[in-house]
C-alpha cells in the first residue's frame, strides 16, 4: 500500500516540475542552514571536550567588592592560590597555573617574532593531556630555562630540522632551551599554546627584577585550574570558599589588613567547559556567548519554518489542480486516512530529495561557512558520518510530516459533489489562511 502511494507522489510531481522544484529547492536551503547550524552549535558545545577528564576540572575566579566601586570580576588569581587551595580542601585532586604574556620579543638566529608565552606549573602537561611530538614529557619542565613549542611554531622558526637543543632567547635577558615540541591543540579550547615555559619564581625574578609579585594576595596574575576527587560535589568547595578566603587571604593595604577579606574579595568556581560561552571575563583567546550560539540555532530554525509553511501555502494555493483527483478517489472508495497519507508521501519525498540535495550544498558551504565563524574544518564532522546522516534523516523526515499534514488534512476534506459539479474546490474558503502563510 505504500509503495502505491510513493509510486503516485512521485508521478503528481513529475507531472508538477515548477512546483516540485520550488519545494525542494526550498526545503534544500532550509535543512542545509539547519545542517550548518547544528554543526556550529556542537562545535561551540565541545570546547575543552578533548581534555581527559574535563567534567571534573574547574577555575578558580575572583571578584572585588571594593567601597565605592563598581564589583570588578577576574579569571586570574593570586599566585598564592593554587598551593593553599590544595591543601585547604579535601576533594581537589591537583592543581595546576598558567600565567600568560603577550606580545613578547622571540629571537631564535635571524627570526624576530612578537608571541605569547604560558608559564605553567611542572605538571601541567599531564593535568591537560597534552602531548609531546619530540622531548621527554617527564623532564620537559624541569628547568626554568626550558621552553616548549607547539608543532606549527616548531616549523615556523626551524622549518624542517629538530627544534629540540634550539636557542630560543626572550625578554632581552633570558635564554630558553628548547626541550620539546608538543601537538598542536585543537582549536575548540580557550587554552592559548604555542610556547610553555615553567612557572616559577626565579624566571620571574629574572624577567621582573623590579616586580615583587609572586606572595603578594592581592595581584592576580595566573589562571588557577583544579581537578576535583572520583564522586567529589563542587557544592561543597563553593560552600566553603568564604571560609577559604578569610584564613589565607592577606590584604596589602593597612586600612583593610584588619577587615574581613571576604568582605572585599570572594572566589568562584567555573567549569573548564562552560569558560568558552559562558565566562564574562578576559581570555587567552577570544571567546563566545550562549546567546549568539542560541541566535544562530534560532534563525536556522526560522528559515526551516518558512521552508515548511512555503509547502504548505503552495499545496493549498494549487489544490484546485487536485481537486478532481481526490474527488474520483472518494467516489472509487478512498477513505480519508489513505488520501492523508498520499499527501504526506509527496511531502516527505520533497523533503527526503531536498535532505539529499542540501548534504550536497552544505559540502560546498562548509568551507565558507567556516571561515566567516572561525571554525576549524579539521575539528568538524564530515557529513557522511552516520550522527550527520542520521541528524539529516531526521530533519527530513520532520519536515515532511510537519510540510505535509496540513495539505493532507485539508485536501482531504473536499466534498467529490462539489467538486465534480462545479470542477472547483473550497479555495476561496481557504484564501485567509494562505495569506497568512505567506505572510
Amino acid at each position: 500500500m505504500y509503495k502505491h502511494y510513493f509510486k503516485i507522489a512521485l508521478r503528481n510531481l513529475k507531472a508538477r516540475k515548477q512546483y516540485a522544484f520550488m519545494n525542494i529547492f526550498s526545503m534544500m536551503i532550509g535543512i542545509s542552514c539547519a545542517l550548518i547550524t547544528l554543526i556550529y552549535v556542537n562545535y561551540e558545545f565541545s570546547y575543552e571536550n578533548w581534555i581527559t577528564d574535563a567534567d571534573n576540572i574547574y577555575r578558580v575566579e575572583q571578584t572585588y567588592h571594593y567601597p565605592g566601586s563598581a564589583e570588578a570580576s577576574h579569571s586570574f588569581v593570586s599566585a598564592n592560590v593554587a598551593p593553599t587551595i590544595d591543601s585547604y580542601f579535601s576533594q581537589i585532586k591537583s592543581t595546576t597555573r598558567a600565567l600568560w604574556l603577550r606580545n613578547i620579543t622571540l629571537k631564535s638566529g635571524k627570526n624576530t617574532f612578537l608571541e605569547d608565552i604560558a608559564f605553567v606549573d611542572s605538571n601541567f602537561l599531564n593535568f591537560f593531556s597534552l602531548t609531546l611530538v619530540q622531548g621527554d614529557k617527564i623532564a620537559a619542565l624541569k628547568d626554568p630555562s626550558s621552553i616548549l613549542l607547539s608543532e606549527s611554531m616548531a616549523k615556523k622558526y626551524f622549518g624542517l630540522q629538530p627544534a629540540v637543543g634550539k636557542i630560543i632567547s626572550a625578554f632581552d635577558n633570558k635564554n630558553f632551551l628548547v626541550n620539546g615540541v608538543f601537538k598542536d591543540l585543537p582549536a575548540n579550547t580557550h587554552l592559548n599554546l604555542d610556547f610553555i615555559a615553567l612557572y616559577s619564581e626565579s624566571s620571574f625574578e629574572q624577567i621582573f627584577p623590579e616586580e615583587n609579585f609572586y606572595y603578594i594576595w592581592n595581584i592576580a596574575i595566573s589562571n588557577t585550574y583544579f581537578k576535583l576527587l572520583p564522586d567529589a560535589d563542587i557544592s561543597s568547595i563553593n560552600d566553603r570558599l568564604d571560609d577559604y578566603v578569610n584564613k589565607h587571604f592577606v590584604h596589602q593595604s593597612p586600612e583593610r589588613a584588619t577587615a574581613t577579606p571576604s568582605d572585599y574579595v570572594t572566589f568562584s568556581t567555573r567549569p573548564i567547559t562552560d569558560i568558552h560561552l559562558y565566562s564574562p571575563n578576559w581570555e587567552a583567546k577570544p571567546s563566545n556567548t550562549s546567546g549568539m550560539v542560541i541566535g544562530f540555532a534560532l534563525i536556522a530554525l526560522l528559515i526551516l519554518i518558512v521552508a515548511i509553511i512555503n509547502y504548505a501555502s503552495l499545496a493549498t494555493a494549487t489544490s484546485s489542480l487536485r481537486a478532481r483527483e481526490i474527488g474520483l478517489r472518494k467516489i472509487m472508495g478512498a477513505t480519508l486516512n489513505q488520501i492523508r497519507a498520499q499527501f504526506i508521501s509527496e511531502a516527505l519525498i520533497i523533503a527526503m530529495l531536498g535532505a539529499f540535495l542540501a548534504l550536497v550544498l552544505t559540502e560546498l558551504m562548509l568551507p565558507f561557512a567556516a571561515q566567516f565563524l572561525d571554525l576549524d574544518l579539521k575539528n568538524l564532522p564530515s557529513l557522511t558520518s552516520p550522527p550527520i546522516l542520521l541528524t539529516t534523516f531526521v530533519i527530513a523526515l520532520i519536515s515532511g510530516l510537519l510540510a505535509g499534514i496540513y495539505p493532507a488534512f485539508y485536501l482531504a476534506t473536499i466534498r467529490p459533489v462539489r467538486v465534480l459539479s462545479a470542477n472547483k474546490s473550497k479555495e476561496q474558503a481557504t484564501s485567509w489562511l494562505r495569506s497568512m502563510l505567506l505572510v
